[in-house]
């Protein structure tokens, strides 16, 4: 890398090693030699302007297309597969943990540890769906996430299934 494309590379990519490494990678598997700036910003995006709240506000309300739009950009910087299969499984076992006590008539704020306005929230959230939705959801996305570990299927193209099938 040019000192100029070098330096681009280490001020976007909020000093984050993984974010650098990978990126250099990226650029090793073109092998084009030495890379400048314009080479840097062409095959790099480092601007992504993906937002993980509005991902799991767009899957909780049933927008599939919206979500599966967001999920591209949040994916389009680096790999945070797993890290959106986990901010999904803790939205779904809220709004799961949200359904029963619910059904059981408990105090909300002894069994969930969150915020007022987060607890509004997730209520809202929960309307979207029913107890056993949210146990086949939780089902497929522990299967998803064990294929994926497993090597039997491409992260991404899992999750967008996951998605597709909401």
């Amino acid at each position: 890398l040019e000192s100029e494309a070098l330096e681009y590379l280490l001020l976007n990519s909020s000093s984050n090693k993984w974010i650098i490494k990978s990126n250099i990678k990226k650029l090793e598997l073109l092998n084009k030699g030495s890379f400048k700036l314009n080479d840097v910003k062409n095959y790099i995006n480092l601007n992504s302007n993906g937002n993980i709240w509005d991902f799991l506000d767009y899957f909780s309300s049933r927008k599939k297309d919206k979500a599966i739009k967001e999920m591209e950009t949040l994916l389009s910087v680096n790999d945070n597969t797993q890290y959106l299969i986990s901010m999904l499984q803790r939205e779904i076992k809220i709004m799961y943990k949200l359904l029963i006590i619910k059904r059981e008539n408990k105090d909300i704020f002894k069994y969930i540890k969150l915020a007022p306005f987060q607890l509004k929230t997730f209520q809202r959230k929960a309307l979207n769906f029913k107890k056993v939705e949210l146990e086949k959801l939780m089902e497929r996305l522990f299967n998803i996430d064990l294929k994926i570990k497993k090597g039997e299927i491409e992260d991404k193209l899992a999750l967008t299934l996951f998605l597709v099938t909401l």
